[in-house]
């Protein structure tokens, strides 16, 4: 379990990022991080991941984040955003799949490469270069490097921007699938990926935590996305049967 407890991030020029953030991520879970752009979002997934320096108390497992010996967190933890992989980097897929592996040891790295490229379906970009990459194929790169070393915990910004939306349902199940061994938390704009993804919710507003709870506490506190989203929303029932929440405007 992830928890949280009066988490501040503060950049130059006294700009607060994140401020009293409490919070606890229930754990073989996803977790999705909701919010407008600048909300917070992204600095509480680099705060966990130990990117930023942060005051208050993160616990991984218990100990505080801050105190763990980096090698120790990076094998138990994966972070993934769009900026993971630099197209100007000349290496190919399988490389970056590869470099993703190197804290772990006794590792069978070419079954993992291969069990990784499969479930983002990118085997056939294996031998690409970064640089030739679609921006929805990098970004599918981006999230088998993360989760390619199957991570207990197992952060993600925004792995639903950029692809297409035939994709998204992939990526999703990959994720309900991966949170049976993984404590997962994803950041997301998407209300309808959130909607077919997520078990729990944290809406962020202006660097603040307004809401935390169960997907199905959310739907009944839709006033809560209206006023931080500043647009109506309303719930749908799908042919599924999963009730999806669309924005209006």
């Amino acid at each position: 379990m992830l928890r949280g407890k009066d988490v501040v991030v503060e950049y130059r020029g006294g700009l607060k990022a994140l401020w009293k953030a409490s919070f606890q991520i229930p754990g073989n879970k996803v977790t999705c991080l909701m919010g407008p752009n600048a909300s917070g979002k992204t600095t509480l997934l680099r705060a966990v991941a130990r990117l930023v320096e942060y005051r208050g108390s993160i616990l991984i497992d218990g100990l505080e984040a801050s105190r763990m010996p980096l090698a120790v967190l990076s094998k138990i933890l994966s972070y993934g955003s769009p900026t993971s992989v630099s197209t100007s980097l000349s290496l190919r897929v399988r490389e970056i799949l590869e470099m993703a592996l190197y804290p772990l040891k006794n590792i069978d790295v070419e079954k993992a490469v291969e069990e990784a490229s499969m479930e983002l379906d990118i085997t056939m970009l294996l031998d690409r270069y970064v640089g030739e990459l679609s921006s929805g194929e990098l970004q599918r790169v981006v999230i088998a490097s993360a989760l390619v070393k199957n991570p207990r915990y197992l952060l993600l910004d925004e792995p639903d921007a950029h692809v297409d939306v035939g994709f998204k349902p992939v990526l999703s199940r990959v994720l309900r699938r991966r949170a049976a061994s993984s404590t997962i938390v994803v950041a997301t704009h998407d209300p309808v990926f959130a909607s077919c993804t997520c078990d729990h919710v944290i809406v962020l507003r202006s660097g603040s935590i307004v809401f935390e709870g169960g997907f199905d506490e959310l739907l009944e506190n839709l006033g809560v996305l209206e006023e931080t989203y500043g647009v109506g929303f309303t719930v749908s029932n799908a042919p599924n049967g999963r009730r999806i929440i669309l924005p209006y405007y």
